[in-house]
């Protein structure tokens, strides 16, 4: 398979930039979320991720580029049992108002064996829906996600909320079981912790390792992990809302 680097960066920033007031429009007036929260109510993550299926090139193999905007929308209230840590459940559910985090999927792809990404727009499929509930408690710093989708989420349970974020952890704090890392068997601990600054606002940034396979990641206080909002898959390319503008490519963090 060709070299696409240079070509993917370019088309992928030309297609958020394109389509981000698309899903702009779609966000609900109805939601409202308190200041004090960490996540804010205005934000919206757009994310890329790259995969080939099929035998190897130049058998009929399919190549595609995903990018996904998420963005929140609505509410809800559920009844969820909260998963803590590997070893820590709560005996009884709670019932608490949980934010639906939409997404706008556009998926161009192509198949390599006739299609040239250099020369060819590909062909695109678009999907909309809900990804995930968020519920934040601002007492304790952490963000918890609820499964919407089985798809996006197949080892999560659905009377169950899990920590997607913690913000209150410090420098060698394990972060509890969560959804981030795929809920599976393995802790990411945090390697680093320091005070940033964007768009005039100090934020926390957090330099986390995964202890049984050593994937590295970056997490953000306020926008999340720098791979993907809501997992540790695909690339964060552009975060906004009412007080940042950011592109993580665009800066070394």
């Amino acid at each position: 398979m060709k070299n696409y680097g240079v070509f993917i960066l370019l088309f992928i920033l030309l297609i958020s930039a394109c389509k981000k007031e698309e899903a702009i429009e779609e966000v609900e007036d109805d939601v409202v979320l308190s200041s004090n929260f960490l996540i804010d109510n205005s934000s919206q993550w757009t994310v890329r991720s790259e995969r080939q299926l099929g035998a190897p090139h130049p058998f009929d193999d399919y190549y595609f580029i995903d990018t996904v905007v998420y963005y929140f929308g609505g509410d809800t209230s559920f009844s969820k049992i909260t998963v803590y840590d590997f070893d820590s459940i709560s005996d009884y559910p709670s019932t608490n108002i949980f934010y639906k985090l939409n997404y706008l999927k556009k998926e161009y792809s192509w198949c390599l064996t006739y299609e040239d990404p250099f020369s060819s727009p590909g062909t695109l499929n678009t999907t909309t829906g809900t990804a995930c509930f968020i519920r934040q408690d601002t007492v304790h710093k952490r963000v918890y996600i609820a499964r919407s989708e089985k798809t996006l989420f197949p080892m999560l349970n659905d009377e169950q909320e899990y920590v997607l974020y913690d913000f209150n952890l410090n420098v060698n704090d394990t972060l509890p079981y969560n959804a981030w890392n795929g809920a599976i068997a393995s802790k990411f601990t945090v390697d680093s912790l320091e005070q940033i600054v964007i768009n005039g606002k100090e934020l926390k940034l957090y330099k986390v390792y995964e202890n049984n396979y050593f994937k590295r990641g970056t997490i953000i206080e306020g926008i999340g992990s720098l791979a993907n909002f809501i997992n540790s898959n695909g690339q964060l390319i552009h975060f906004q809302n009412n007080e940042i503008d950011f592109y993580p490519l665009s800066n070394e963090y």
